[in-house]
């Protein structure tokens, strides 16, 4: 990626909002984003030639990145990606409508190049100087590289390549500080959306970033025609250790139900395990509430 002058669309001039910094607040050592991200990224910056880019964002109250935007008019070339304004615009619109900020900004190079370059650490260390309330900038590079037995634990395998993934923040002499995730934590969204769709034969809306209870999570809301109501499965960033919540629209609102019974350290026992719980509900409830299933 490389910036030219502020007269040319770039990140260095980019203001996010100021609002209190989730990364600021705690250290980040774990990336924590959901498939729908990582499946956006791999089409439209693993797959094509790059250098592609776009930015990532999350919700305020979260550290979840939930919101890829692919720069689409962008002037990129096998060596460069110069972000556009419309790109810029789009980041600040979507702050403003969906409550969320800015996290980062993903780019592709040509494979092997899987590193910030220097042109990247000056355009880095710029945008945090103009956003100084984000505190930690999450600068992933996207690499057609496929070898998925030597991934490591600060990278995440796509079906078109690879995102090596990198943090970095200022330290109080305004140096620039760039470290390595300890580990890629994947919120399986599109993957439950779908082995809900396959199963029940619901239809699926697009997931929401909501607050229940004070804490961050991702709806997925689910037309069940069979039941005559709607149907929300509510994902937070701990998912499948921390079980999912379900809720199911009585006509008087929602009540969340927390089924600790669904939730367990691998990925597909805990879909499994959603699907079975939402086929006894369909068998078994009609417009109210789903009981809780264990404390």
């Amino acid at each position: 990626m490389i910036m030219r002058s502020r007269t040319q669309p770039n990140f260095s001039t980019l203001r996010s909002r100021s609002i209190a910094p989730v990364h600021a607040l705690i250290s980040p050592r774990v990336v924590a984003v959901t498939d729908t991200v990582l499946n956006g990224i791999d089409k439209h910056l693993a797959a094509p030639n790059p250098e592609q880019g776009g930015a990532l964002l999350r919700p305020v109250s979260s550290t979840l990145i939930t919101r890829f935007l692919w720069d689409c008019e962008a002037e990129t070339s096998g060596v460069s990606y110069v972000p556009s304004e419309h790109l810029v615009r789009e980041v600040e619109d979507t702050e403003t409508l969906l409550d969320m900020t800015l996290t980062g900004v993903v780019h592709s190079h040509p494979a092997g190049m899987n590193r910030l370059s220097g042109p990247d650490l000056d355009v880095t260390r710029h945008l945090l100087q103009q956003n100084r309330h984000l505190g930690t900038v999450t600068m992933p590079i996207v690499t057609q590289t496929r070898d998925e037995d030597n991934v490591e634990s600060h990278e995440t395998s796509l079906t078109n390549g690879r995102i090596t993934w990198f943090f970095a923040r200022l330290d109080s002499s305004d140096r620039l500080i760039i470290s390595k995730p300890t580990a890629v934590r994947v919120l399986p969204v599109e993957s439950v959306a779908q082995a809900v769709v396959a199963a029940t034969g619901w239809r699926s809306q697009t997931a929401q970033d909501l607050v229940v209870a004070g804490h961050s999570v991702v709806g997925l809301q689910f037309i069940a025609h069979d039941l005559d109501t709607t149907v929300w499965v509510l994902l937070s960033s701990d998912f499948p250790i921390a079980a999912p919540l379900i809720a199911v629209d009585d006509g008087d609102g929602m009540t969340p139900t927390k089924l600790a019974a669904l939730a367990h350290p691998d990925s597909d026992t805990a879909i499994a395990a959603l699907i079975a719980s939402l086929e006894q509900l369909r068998t078994t409830v009609t417009k109210t509430p789903l009981q809780e299933v264990d404390q």
